[in-house]
């Protein structure tokens, strides 16, 4: 068994759900609630509160990803990555019985 070492990681604020999503698709670490023991983490984090405005914003568009879901028949995985629902849906164009067809992008 390999040995494990703490580690304190700080990322670019852009760049965190891609970091997180791909160490956890590694295995390669434990992740750890910091709420636990928010005294180590003092110094390091700034409290964010979001507005009601930018909640009920996300609320909107998670209503209308649900419903896109529930259109398409897709049933929504906690791992579900971005690219497996692209080539499935790829796969269900490709399926179709069309010969030319203009997709067209709907801004979420």
């Amino acid at each position: 068994m390999e040995e494990m070492r703490k580690l304190k990681v700080m990322v670019y604020e852009d760049y965190i759900d891609a970091v997180v999503r791909s160490l956890g698709q590694a295995g390669v670490v434990q992740f750890i609630d910091m709420r636990e023991k928010p005294e180590e983490w003092k110094g390091f984090l700034v409290p964010h509160n979001a507005s009601s405005e930018t909640l009920a914003k996300c609320s909107g568009l998670l209503s209308r990803i649900e419903a896109a879901f529930e259109t398409l028949h897709i049933k929504p995985d906690h791992f579900l990555s971005t690219e497996k629902v692209l080539a499935w849906v790829e796969q269900k164009l490709a399926e179709l019985p069309i010969e030319e067809a203009k997709i067209y992008a709907v801004a979420i």
